[in-house]
């Protein structure tokens, strides 16, 4: 698993780790980039370019359009597309081709009748200019319902574009257990944010602290999953690298 490893940039010592370690690295400092001022992006940019400086392994998280539901439910698709276009823009800036974008389906405000075709439609279309190789990875947010996402992705019919299963959002957003998830939507998924949580909430806690039995949970990725699949700890790293080292999916070593 070391190789298909990454670490999340949420905790800026991570980048170093990872480095050090041999493991990839997921850049979500842009997660919030709507509306950042001119300067500011400046300064955001040197610092993840300093990041993810010597690292060959690289993700990068797309911006959101914010955390307002109602709103998000709402968004249209060209204001969808222009957003992920803008993400698309930054990770070539940095020479990054793995891009994870969020679902915008929200569960009491989206129709699914109406939201699959459209949603479908809106990935087509993002995908018709872009090059071969950019890999697109579509994460359940707050999605509910794992035959939804397969779908959407089987219809996409685009290689290029995949799965990003999120164990906690499917923990604390949906009644169907996440190796249930993991069957539902195994042909499509490509990478995996790991963390855990008590069921209510999406809390990102570390693999060993939570209701998710997390060894389960990636003994059936490692099962289900062509052996590419990849995973970006969302986490504490350091409680979660010990974790992955004492059930045998690390091998023990200090990775900090």
């Amino acid at each position: 698993m070391k190789d298909r490893l990454y670490l999340n940039t949420h905790d800026p010592n991570a980048a170093a780790v990872a480095k050090k370690s041999g493991f990839g690295i997921e850049l979500d400092d842009y997660v919030y980039f709507n509306g950042i001022e001119q300067d500011e992006g400046k300064a955001l940019f040197d610092r993840c370019a300093e990041l993810i400086k010597g690292c060959n392994k690289l993700f990068f998280h797309g911006t959101i359009l914010g955390t307002d539901l109602k709103m998000l439910a709402e968004a249209s698709p060209s204001d969808i597309i222009e957003l992920c276009n803008q993400s698309f823009v930054i990770a070539k800036s940095f020479g990054i081709s793995h891009i994870v974008f969020h679902s915008d389906y929200i569960p009491g405000y989206s129709n699914r009748h109406e939201w699959l075709p459209r949603s479908i439609a809106l990935w087509q279309e993002y995908m018709s200019d872009k090059p071969e190789n950019l890999h697109v990875y579509i994460e359940n947010f707050l999605d509910n319902n794992p035959d939804m996402m397969a779908e959407l992705c089987e219809k996409i019919d685009d290689k290029r574009v995949m799965l990003c299963l999120d164990t906690g959002h499917a923990c604390s957003n949906s009644n169907v257990d996440v190796v249930d998830w993991i069957s539902s939507c195994s042909n499509f998924i490509g990478h995996a944010h790991i963390h855990n949580n008590d069921g209510n909430w999406d809390y990102h806690w570390p693999l060993g602290k939570g209701i998710l039995d997390m060894e389960q949970i990636l003994h059936r990725f490692e099962s289900k999953i062509p052996s590419d699949i990849t995973y970006t700890i969302e986490a504490d790293y350091s409680l979660s690298l010990e974790w992955l080292s004492a059930h045998g999916f690390l091998a023990d070593m200090n990775y900090w």
